[in-house]
């Protein structure tokens, strides 16, 4: 029996298939983080790191960074001054094994620490003064 043309490119296209399932099952199982790291990147991304930034932090390097971060949670934006940000392994979590971290807190907390914080100002800022019972009457 022999192929039409047709035929042939459609066996061809599945072995070539088949070649990059093989690659990929075989990069799964000697990199298992690959999957984790990848979802990471996007979280980098999304908050407000460039690319090259996200490159050097799923490299597990920290860095320094100043500028805006942006709470996927609140879509709010917070200012980062001088912060150091870097991936961390997380030891006992069940699926997404790397957290980012800003100076060592976690990147959902430190959103939450700065949310606080503003609240404190505004409260701060709006509270009226009291009297000091210099009274006229």
């Amino acid at each position: 029996m022999q192929l039409n043309g047709r035929d042939a490119q459609i066996r061809t296209h599945e072995r070539e298939l088949t070649a990059k399932q093989t690659e990929l099952d075989r990069i799964a199982l000697w990199f298992p983080d690959i999957p984790q790291l990848a979802a990471t990147a996007e979280l980098c991304r999304e908050v407000g790191f460039s690319r090259e930034q996200t490159q050097v932090l799923l490299s597990l390097k920290p860095i320094k960074y100043t500028g805006t971060l942006r709470s996927p949670k609140s879509g709010r934006d917070y200012e980062a001054d001088n912060v150091t940000a870097r991936l961390e392994k997380r030891p006992n979590t069940n699926g997404s094994g790397f957290g980012i971290t800003i100076n060592g807190t976690p990147i959902l907390q430190w959103f939450k620490q700065q949310f606080e914080k503003l609240g404190n100002f505004a409260r701060q800022v709006i509270q009226p003064k009291q009297s000091r019972g210099m009274g006229v009457g």
